[in-house]
């Protein structure tokens, strides 16, 4: 937008280059599972700030200022509240059709199994290699479509308030706290987690800044180390759990009947 072209061409353009970027970064990490592998690519987004910040043509730690325009050819609107909303709930519900899409996939089915377990999709003739990479260009690519938007309704860009090492942890927060391998797990992680961040800094207010976000990390990672699956996981988990009872407690009540008439 600062050359004059159309912000619609960064919905490709950014994608494609996080894609990219996905791909080259995501090979030394590969061999990495679970949380391990989300601590890894925050190192990642580290490098990425620190790099940013010393390159002239990405704008420094100054960042970018957008024009200001409107009308859909350059996604700016007079009622930017309501329309952001709008568009935020838009991107939200095709990366969740999108989500259940690849879930039904065969890529899906093989990124259940290699979660579970990184040997035996090897047996079949895959490599865990290949599931990793897919899954992270997915996850960038859908990164950046979101990015746009939050470009377009901001309009500035910087590195703190884009890529800094908070924000790539708050965002690795999430999903644990959801849960990790859950189609629902991060919306309920960002919807948790948000409000309580939220209401934390607004409680202490500006004299505990900074305690306030770390005091609320320490309990969220105790949480999950207290919960690994999060909170989808574990409501899953009980809700399997209850399922299985129930056959038993039948079976139980069948014998019980049986003695009474006996």
């Amino acid at each position: 937008m600062t050359h004059g072209l159309s912000p619609w061409l960064s919905i490709p353009a950014g994608a494609l280059v996080a894609a990219l970027l996905a791909l080259v970064t995501g090979f030394p990490t590969l061999a990495l599972r679970g949380h391990y592998f989300s601590i890894a690519t925050i190192a990642v987004a580290a490098l990425v700030d620190a790099f940013v910040r010393t390159q002239p043509w990405l704008g420094r730690a100054n960042g970018f200022e957008l024009p200001i325009q409107s009308g859909w050819a350059a996604l700016q609107f007079s009622r930017q509240g309501t329309v952001r909303a709008a568009r935020a709930r838009g991107c939200f519900s095709i990366v969740q059709l999108a989500t259940i899409a690849l879930e039904r996939s065969r890529l899906g089915y093989y990124l259940r199994a290699l979660r579970a377990n990184h040997a035996r999709p090897r047996r079949s003739g895959s490599t865990s290699a290949v599931g990793s990479s897919s899954r992270s260009r997915w996850s960038a690519t859908m990164a950046a479509v979101a990015g746009v938007l939050y470009a377009q309704y901001t309009l500035f860009v910087d590195p703190p308030s884009t890529i800094a090492l908070a924000i790539s942890i708050d965002i690795a927060l999430i999903g644990v706290v959801g849960g990790i391998g859950t189609l629902w797990g991060p919306a309920v992680g960002a919807l948790v987690y948000v409000v309580l961040a939220k209401g934390v800094a607004l409680r202490i207010g500006g004299t505990g800044k900074g305690y306030e976000s770390s005091d609320l990390r320490r309990d969220i990672c105790l949480i999950a180390a207290w919960k690994p699956h999060g909170i989808v996981g574990t409501v899953v988990d009980a809700l399997r759990a209850a399922a299985a009872r129930r056959p038993r407690r039948r079976a139980r009540r069948r014998r019980a009947q049986v003695r009474r008439r006996a």
